[in-house]
């Protein structure tokens, strides 16, 4: 009885407790994509040895899944490796840990998340005005997808102003319209498509041309002779427009244009680099007709065809007579003729005062002429005389100076500067009236007992005022007189003086 009871104790007390084993968690990471490389470890972390680690997929040995491997570390690790992932690889993966004790066992799912795909589009060769449409498709990834368009950047809804409307065709499809493509359409527009975990897009460049439009026309334009001016002829559109200027010449025929260039930088015309007319410097034969043209291979272009006219101030005959000499008594007449854009006013002065009664204008050829009239010219209307002449541009004036001739005054202050036996220098101070010209000096001389009939005269030029007589009687007195003399006669003689060559000088007046 007690034998019996000793040997149950024994084989109570060798026996051996089994433990289960215990087994790491993994999770394959939910953003897995195709064609990545997946490394999943699975490790037994408690238990009893020795452990036996398998890998199953759905149920199934992973060893008949294509491209599936198992790699052990060591008894207690063994990593689950797949070099590019697929679409078979999705599936539930245990991982089995067995010993004689008992199995343990953890399930993770692997998603391949397939990556979006955007069909390529494009929009191609559009004008203003046409109909513009662009559809955005996903050809594969994973549902569901969000398709969103922007438009240099921005995302544009389906209540988009400005003439775009967006519209859903099916889960994976969305289409871009525009019924009056306009150049604010133009840019660039992106179609997105986004998943939880991946975003697709492309993207695509909208050029609308658009054909040539004015920001600002030519205008008719004046400009007065000699100055500047700036024609503007700005145009917009895409591509931009070029713009060239042509004129008409006299040698043209109706409907031809000659080219102007652009660049100029002095005087005349040309074009700027805005495409604006310049001219410089304005001539008369810069006045024509201007064709502003600004084409850019879209619809028909632009044209406007303008008159510049150059306004051309008065100007004066620069060949007329500037100066006018009459005698006294005589008539004069003072000429102007003054040239420029009608109507042109002229107006006599003299020493700033207005000269009406004796002034006539008459139209002549290209403007007009004036005439000033004096019957009888006096000495005291001698002087200058302004001419002027103006219209809406401007004015000028032409100065004639009147000359009123006659015969010169007396010279005086006859005396005698030298004195010999038989000769005599005498010298005198010119006539006092200025405006007359002397062109000779006359001297008179005769013995005190005779005539001046048979007197003798010496005459010298009209800038010198001494004169040598010679040969005189000794001792004999002599009465001398001297007169002015120019083209138009004579003046009367100074008082005579009286003189003796030889011994003490007297000078007596004469009788």
């Amino acid at each position: 009885m007690h034998a019996a009871s000793a040997e149950r104790e024994l084989a109570i007390s060798c026996h051996v407790i089994a433990v289960p084993p215990k087994l790491s968690i993994f999770t394959f990471r939910r953003d897995l994509a195709l064609g990545e490389r997946v490394y999943e470890a699975c490790t037994v972390i408690g238990g009893d040895k020795p452990v036996q680690v398998t890998w199953t997929k759905d149920g199934v040995p992973v060893k008949s899944v294509e491209g599936v491997q198992v790699r052990n570390l060591d008894q207690l690790t063994t990593f689950l490796v797949i070099d590019h992932l697929s679409p078979r690889h999705a599936g539930n993966y245990t991982c089995t840990a067995t010993n004689d004790a008992s199995s343990a066992e953890h399930t993770s799912a692997l998603n391949v998340n397939v990556p979006h795909t955007v069909i390529p589009f494009s929009f191609g060769e559009v004008s203003q005005g046409e109909r513009v449409q662009a559809i955005c498709s996903v050809r594969r990834g994973d549902a569901p997808v969000t398709l969103t368009w922007l438009k240099d950047g921005v995302p544009l809804s389906q209540d988009t102003p400005s003439g775009l409307t967006i519209r859903p065709l099916d889960q994976f499809s969305s289409v871009l319209l525009l019924a009056n493509a306009q150049a604010h359409h133009s840019g660039n527009y992106t179609c997105q498509a986004s998943s939880a975990t991946r975003t697709a897009a492309h993207s695509a460049t909208l050029v609308i041309n658009v054909p040539p439009s004015w920001i600002e026309a030519p205008r008719d334009t004046s400009v007065t002779l000699g100055g500047s001016v700036v024609i503007p002829c700005h145009a917009h559109g895409f591509p931009a427009p070029v713009v060239t200027w042509r004129r008409t010449r006299a040698e043209d025929q109706p409907g031809q244009y000659s080219q102007i260039l652009g660049g100029g930088h002095g005087l005349g015309v040309s074009v700027a680099s805005n495409g604006s007319l310049v001219v410089v410097g304005a001539r008369s034969e810069d006045e024509a007709q201007y064709l502003c043209e600004a084409v850019n291979e879209v619809g028909g272009g632009l044209s406007a065809l303008v008159s510049l006219t150059v306004n051309v101030p008065p100007r004066f005959d620069p060949g007329l007579q500037r100066q006018v000499s009459v005698r006294r008594g005589a008539r004069a007449t003072l000429l102007c003729h003054a040239q420029g854009d009608p109507p042109i006013t002229l107006l006599w002065q003299a020493a700033h005062t207005r000269v009406h009664d004796l002034s006539v204008v008459r139209e002549v050829d290209g403007g007009v002429r004036g005439e000033l009239t004096i019957p009888a010219a006096k000495m005291e209307d001698a002087g200058d005389y302004t001419c002027t002449a103006s219209n809406s541009y401007g004015r000028d004036s032409f100065v004639v100076t009147l000359v009123v001739q006659d015969v010169p005054g007396s010279p005086h202050g006859l005396r005698v500067s030298q004195r010999g036996s038989r000769y005599l220098v005498v010298s005198w101070l010119p006539p006092t009236t200025t405006h007359t010209p002397v062109d000779t000096y006359i001297v008179q001389y005769r013995p005190a007992r005779g005539t001046w009939s048979d007197g003798q005269e010496e005459t010298v030029r009209g800038e010198t005022t001494t004169a040598r007589l010679t040969p005189l009687v000794p001792d004999t007195q002599y009465l001398v007189r001297v007169l002015a003399a120019n083209h138009l006669g004579a003046s009367p003689h100074s008082s005579p003086c009286r003189w003796v060559p030889a011994g003490r000088a007297s000078a007596q007046r004469a009788s």
